[in-house]
């Protein structure tokens, strides 16, 4: 099981990827019970990252850098682009548009997909990595520096703390960044406002949060 990731709208009803020997297919715990969703095509290749819409009515994520989109008013699955250049997918906070690390030319750039015209826009000129929003605000990753985005220029604001041990891990939550510190072997947080502090955080604690789990794991691919 990977990418565990929780119902903005319900912190009790998680999405995953579960792997058997067809390979990766997402599922949903609801109620106590799993439900598969999808019925993919046998491939290895793991699901890179899971993502729900605002509302909780849309599910998206990134395998071979394609993005996939599950609905559950219609209950199908659908690839938004015909292009395998993407991954780490996150909604806009308000639902129209993803924001995606979109890989060009060997160089990572964060993108802009508009859902319902499939338009695509760059996000400034810098190089950017795993985008995910929080409290309304972007953030990503420039080489190993964690940035707040601004204008995608001069103006993003720099946050980094403890940066080169997140991968693509990180949760931005209720003013906390949450990460898995993969050469510790342990979970770590520290403030936005103060992200020189940073604190060991054990699981129980996570699992206590009000809001659910607040950080979502995922394998990289």
């Amino acid at each position: 099981i990977a990418a565990v990731t929780p119902d903005p709208t319900n912190p009790q009803r998680l999405a995953f990827v579960h792997a058997d020997e067809r390979g990766w297919q997402l599922w949903l715990r609801e109620g106590g019970q799993d439900r598969q969703l999808t019925e993919m095509p046998a491939n290895k290749q793991p699901i890179n990252h899971l993502a729900w819409s605002p509302d909780g009515q849309q599910l998206v994520f990134s395998r071979d850098k394609v993005l996939w989109r599950y609905q559950f008013q219609t209950q199908s699955l659908t690839q938004l682009n015909p292009l395998a250049e993407f991954s780490f997918p996150v909604f806009d906070p308000s639902g129209q548009s993803l924001v995606v690390q979109r890989d060009v030319a060997k160089q990572q750039q964060l993108w802009r997909l508009q859902l319902a015209s499939g338009q695509l826009q760059r996000l400034g000129v810098h190089q950017g990595s795993v985008p995910q929003f929080a409290d309304g605000e972007l953030y990503y990753y420039r080489g190993l520096q964690l940035m707040r985005y601004v204008d995608g220029g001069k103006g993003d604001q720099l946050i980094t703390a403890d940066s080169g041990q997140m991968n693509g891990t990180y949760r931005v939550s209720q003013g906390w960044v949450y990460y898995y510190a993969q050469q510790q072997r342990e979970f770590r947080r520290f403030r936005l406002t103060a992200p020189e502090q940073i604190e060991r955080v054990s699981l129980q604690q996570l699992q206590l949060a009000s809001k659910g789990v607040p950080i979502s794991l995922t394998l990289q691919g």
